[in-house]
């Protein structure tokens, strides 16, 4: 039987800063040298063929004995109690239905279904197109789960030097993609429920989520990922300041949330900048110890 899992190692090489690295890196894999790709797409392929063998949620256990103990030996991953998803759950769909029931406050009405869209248009994308299984719908559309599954091969959340960058940001090109869906998926809710909002607010609401989910998940996701790179084809990576208490809690619950996707195998906390839908369908999972910012 043929063992997928034999890639050839790595080709060794002085290692370069993160401001001398190769084009190669910035253009993506695919420009890459001959015996850089052999490599990567060895690896890939030993990872989908595994991991494509099991359930996601066995394919998870297998990542959580593994990878949470070489992040802490002391933490300790849980999932939340039956009750406290349950009040989640309630709190959020009487909130939806305040918002289409009720013609109080239009805007904010309009802001809330937006989040609502994002925040679960976030964790379909990561979690069946980033993490798709080989063969699968996600898979054949789209070629994301190979730069994402490349991404994950690295369980200490710094990047190596051959990684490509271009799995952790969003390109222009998918900045006016999510504008287009979003506007569309609100002026269908829109014509559902007949909620009555003009399409210029709709297609404003759209503008504006999307460049502030761009802007927060490229800037954080390189940031706890320790890359520091100009971005020429997607939104820049902007400063921020954590003394705010309320910021300050924000980037912790990201940092905590998005290294524990990264510890235990991929297989929960799809969310990253958008918190809410994970909770409520069951695939959040909290560590016992936060994240040193």
């Amino acid at each position: 039987m043929l063992n997928l899992c034999n890639a050839s190692p790595m080709p060794s090489g002085k290692a370069t800063s993160p401001a001398k690295r190769p084009d190669w890196i910035r253009r993506g894999s695919l420009n890459a040298p001959m015996s850089i790709r052999k490599h990567v797409n060895s690896t890939v392929l030993c990872t989908q063929t595994s991991q494509a063998r099991l359930p996601p949620r066995a394919a998870a256990a297998v990542g959580t004995a593994d990878d949470a103990s070489s992040s802490s030996n002391n933490n300790s991953f849980s999932k939340p109690s039956v009750t406290s998803r349950a009040a989640a759950t309630s709190a959020a769909f009487a909130t939806l239905g305040f918002c289409v029931l009720s013609d109080e406050v239009p805007l904010m009405r309009l802001l809330v279904l937006t989040y609502a869209v994002w925040s679960i248009g976030e964790w379909i994308i990561h979690r069946y197109f980033m993490h798709a299984r080989a063969g699968s719908f996600g898979d054949r559309l789209t070629p994301l789960n190979k730069l994402h599954v490349e991404h994950h091969k690295d369980k200490n959340m710094t990047l190596r030097e051959d990684n490509d960058i271009n799995a952790l940001y969003f390109h222009y090109p998918n900045t006016a993609i999510q504008v287009l869906s979003g506007a569309a998926i609100l002026a269908a809710l829109d014509a559902i429920f007949l909620l009555d909002i003009p399409f210029e607010w709709t297609l404003g609401s759209s503008v504006l989520f999307a460049i502030t989910h761009n802007l927060l998940w490229n800037t954080m996701h390189m940031d706890m990922h320790e890359v520091h790179e100009d971005l020429q084809d997607g939104l820049p990576c902007v400063s921020y300041q954590r003394s705010h208490p309320l910021i300050q809690k924000y980037v912790q619950w990201v940092f905590d949330n998005h290294t524990t996707h990264h510890d235990v195998g991929g297989g929960w906390n799809y969310n990253v900048v958008c918190p809410g839908p994970d909770f409520i369908l069951g695939t959040y999972m909290e560590r016992s110890q936060k994240v040193k910012l």
